[in-house]
């Protein structure tokens, strides 16, 4: 437990849960960049330990899920794998009970599922990509908002793209375009599905859930629920198309 941390780059090694908890329940949190509570190269040399000894973490999280610490991202972050390395990086928990503002900064887990969880709202997201990853954005009190030009792609050219679901059961969706389709070729392939649920409105740009028409794959199933508020679609296409369904 930490406040700031700065880890070795050298890539820590285990089979179990890495948990990052800050010491302070009310200190602000700041992810990415260098000098921050965990920096982008300390992500990736986990990546990397992983790829090259066939031994990983099951589960990363970082924060406090019942700690009052607002996080942010200040940089990019970009969790690289080597070209050869393992193809599903540990899933990674970014959580708190207070929120989470992304400042439109981009998320790039590689092939890592990605779980943000900020209790009182989630603010100004940025690009998201989790190749064949699952994207899970929750917040209980708050509202979801994202640049609207942004996008969250889990799509996969090796496997079935990974699903996508953002929740905000107290709150709004603003949204960008969703991406979760599946262009694999030598094996069977199926678009992710896109759950999408809060009480106010949902505002959501292009949809794409194909499965290419060579694998024999299903469309990813798309589910929208708005309890009092409307849903708006602000993209020019929605591609749910599948050879077999």
């Amino acid at each position: 437990t930490s406040d700031r941390s700065e880890f070795p780059t050298v890539g820590l090694r285990g089979s179990g849960t890495l948990t990052l908890r800050p010491f302070s329940n009310s200190a602000n949190l700041q992810i990415g960049g260098v000098n921050t509570f965990v920096s982008e190269s300390f992500l990736t040399t986990l990546a990397a330990a992983a790829s090259t000894t066939g031994s990983q973490f099951q589960n990363i999280f970082i924060g406090n899920s019942t700690g009052n610490n607002a996080i942010a991202l200040v940089d990019n972050l970009n969790i690289t794998t080597p070209i050869f390395g393992t193809l599903n990086f540990a899933p990674i928990t970014l959580q708190t009970a207070s929120t989470f503002d992304a400042a439109e900064f981009a998320i790039n887990t590689s092939t890592a599922s990605l779980v943000i969880n900020a209790n009182q709202g989630i603010s100004n997201l940025g690009n998201i990509v989790a190749a064949g990853g699952n994207v899970d954005i929750v917040t209980n009190q708050g509202s979801i908002t994202s640049n609207p030009n942004s996008s969250i792609r889990t799509d996969s050219n090796n496997q079935s793209g990974g699903g996508v679901r953002i929740i905000a059961p107290n709150g709004s969706l603003t949204l960008g375009a969703i991406d979760t389709h599946s262009n694999a070729a030598l094996v069977t392939g199926n678009g992710g599905n896109i759950t999408l649920s809060t009480a106010g409105n949902i505002s959501v740009g292009n949809l794409i859930a194909f499965a290419t028409t060579n694998n024999n794959g299903n469309a990813g199933l798309v589910s929208f629920t708005s309890d009092n508020g409307t849903i708006t679609f602000t993209g020019n296409t929605i591609n749910l198309s599948a050879n077999k369904g």
